[in-house]
């Protein structure tokens, strides 16, 4: 049932009003009826002996189990693809390489010698296959983990040849509500039936938060689900923005966020129809909207929406859903190449590979040539050998990448960018090395663009205190907030029970951005702002009264920010930031920006 009509809120019984504070994942507000999503019951695993006229027969069901398996998988990323939704195709890309996995090769062999049904061999096999990657205890692992339980279950249900709940057969407007929410679950969620979804545990910094935020579908996590099961239900109102969860909401409480959500539905419209764009405050003053993209295909949106060119080429995700890194300087360079001239002489800033930490799996550790390193045995991967650490020392990988480049930069506006820089030395030590890849490539006869920027990520506290040092030997700097807030603070941003302290627009950050920008000023270099502070328009006017005037965000999030500045003057802008630089905590940051931002009537 929907609340778009006027009488929207008449029928509805009211019980007791239940608020569960959770942790946003999503933002957004839904209203609809809950669904709840219970624990599937292929868990209880029958083990029985087979026949040796049996075993045949065994391995066919088990075939065409892994044959159903990777149907679903690749119609779900079709449809993610389509939707626009790169990195979580990605994630179920990842699905459909696990299916190749030895271990389950190996399940026929074992049917074979030990003539158990399938059922049993194929779960001790995924016992193996959890154990081989359980040794470490980050986020990373233990997302690698969850996705083989995912993995394994829609396997199990094919075997079972039981009927799951299809997400197509969810009554439209549903809250889904789930103990957890496996990342392919999640992947067929539409947003046109699922309003929201609710889990005890999943974190925003999960694969299924990344998709349901992709897709733009309401969720907020750690909520007790149970207190939802055991109450009397007629209605549940998720505010994925605050992380709050209303079982059956008072009339005042329903008609208010009703409001809400009618209202920001209008916006989002409206917004989204805009023809024009203007990227300009309304007293004059230009700031340039600027994408991240991980692919080739996000750069329709970039040029639908009409940014002024990509701040943020993510190119390690290029192969990051690999599991044995194997990508050539001739797939990259057609990578790189395409995307320049499609970008019709956009500026397209390529960030070199930043890899390490999380953002590797251990197969590429443990059977590259390149990289003999054990991600495992470093004992805090985030400030491990990553990004330009690693790229220094493995030079055959960044000669590689660098070539490609490199040879791509006569086909457009290309410019490269230096990950967790935190030391000139680095900046200058990857220039030289970059000198070097050009003459090369020169002494070979390959034609290279005179001129290509060479610019710093700023994101670790180092960086910041030297920017003048840096801003003498780049050509531009590109703030990383998301890196930089976890350095600065001594919080990890993947833990979810961190998330209080993990604060963006905390008075040390504040500080920061406003040093690196009068930095980057003295020597007339221009500064870019990306991570998810870029895309929350809660910080958006703060950033530009603090001097940013460039912003490089998600393409979907454009319009929005874009919207936002329409709506406001430079002048009040840097009063907001005067203001804000004197405040003393967050929680006062955080309450000013948002009274602020409500004063606008923004999305």
């Amino acid at each position: 049932m929907y609340f778009d009509d006027e009488n929207s809120t008449n029928g509805w019984s009211f019980n007791e009003e239940l608020l569960l504070q959770g942790l946003p994942v999503s933002d957004g507000i839904a209203i609809g009826m809950p669904f709840f999503l219970f624990e599937d019951s292929s868990k209880d695993v029958p083990e029985f002996m087979i026949a040796a006229a049996e075993i045949e027969e065994e391995i066919v069901r088990y075939r065409k189990a892994i044959y159903s398996s990777r149907e679903d998988l690749e119609l779900l990323r079709v449809n993610l693809s389509n939707e626009g939704s790169t990195e979580a195709a990605m994630i179920i890309d990842a699905h459909i390489e696990m299916l190749d996995d030895p271990v389950l090769k190996l399940v026929e062999d074992e049917i074979r010698a030990k003539r158990q049904n399938t059922e049993v061999v194929f779960r001790a096999a995924i016992a193996e296959i959890e154990k081989q990657i359980s040794q470490g205890k980050d986020t990373y692992i233990e997302q690698r983990i969850n996705d083989v339980k995912d993995l394994s279950k829609r396997i199990l249900r094919h075997l079972f040849a039981k009927q799951k709940v299809s997400f197509a057969d969810i009554p439209p407007n549903s809250v889904v509500i789930a103990s957890e929410l496996p990342p392919s679950d999640a992947a067929e969620a539409q947003a046109s039936r699922v309003a929201a979804i609710v889990t005890r545990q999943g974190g925003g910094a999960s694969h299924t938060g990344l998709i349901v935020r992709a897709k733009g579908i309401p969720c907020v996590d750690n909520i007790d689900t149970k207190l939802i099961e055991a109450k009397s239900k007629n209605c549940v109102i998720v505010d994925g923005s605050n992380g709050k969860v209303i079982v059956n909401p008072k009339m005042e409480t329903l008609q208010k966020y009703d409001g809400l959500k009618k209202r920001f539905r209008k916006e989002f419209i409206e917004i989204s129809q805009k023809v024009s764009y203007n990227d300009t405050t309304l007293d004059g003053h230009q700031i340039k909207l600027l994408a991240n993209i991980e692919s080739i295909h996000d750069l329709d949106l970039v040029l639908n929406y009409g940014a002024m060119g990509v701040g943020l080429f993510r190119s390690e995700y290029l192969f990051l859903h690999r599991e044995v890194f194997s990508f050539s300087e001739d797939e990259q360079f057609a990578v790189y190449s395409q995307i320049l001239r499609k970008a019709n002489n956009l500026p397209i800033v390529i960030r070199v590979f930043d890899i390490g930490g999380d953002k590797i799996s251990d197969i590429f550790f443990e059977t590259s040539s390149t990289f003999p390193i054990n991600r495992l045995s470093e004992i805090n991967p985030a400030l491990g050998c990553r990004a330009i650490r690693l790229l220094l020392k493995q030079r055959n990988v960044f000669r590689t990448q660098l070539r490609a480049i490199l040879r791509a930069s006569i086909y457009g506006d290309v410019r490269i960018l230096l990950p967790l820089i935190s030391d000139v030395a680095e900046v200058l030590e990857a220039k030289n090395f970059i000198d070097e890849v050009r003459k090369e490539l020169e002494y070979e006869g390959i034609k290279i663009k005179e001129k290509i920027p060479l610019g710093a990520m700023i994101e670790v506290p180092s960086a910041v205190i030297t920017a003048d040092l840096m801003a003498e030997e780049c050509d531009f700097f590109s703030i990383g907030t998301n890196d930089l807030t976890q350095y600065a603070l001594a919080v990890d941003r993947a833990d979810p029970r961190m998330r209080d302290l993990y604060q963006p627009a905390h008075p040390t950050m504040l500080r920061m951005i406003t040093k690196v920008v009068e930095e980057a000023k003295k020597r007339d270099i221009p500064v870019t702002l990306c991570g998810e502070m870029a895309s929350n328009p809660l910080y958006t006017e703060l950033l530009i009264g603090l001097g940013i005037k460039e912003l490089s965000c998600p393409p979907r999030f454009i319009p929005i920010i874009r919207n936002i500045l329409n709506k406001i003057e430079y002048s009040s802008a840097q009063k907001l930031a005067e203001t804000t630089l004197n405040l003393k905590s967050h929680r006062d940051i955080h309450q000013l920006l948002t009274k602020e931002l409500e004063s606008k009537r923004v999305i």
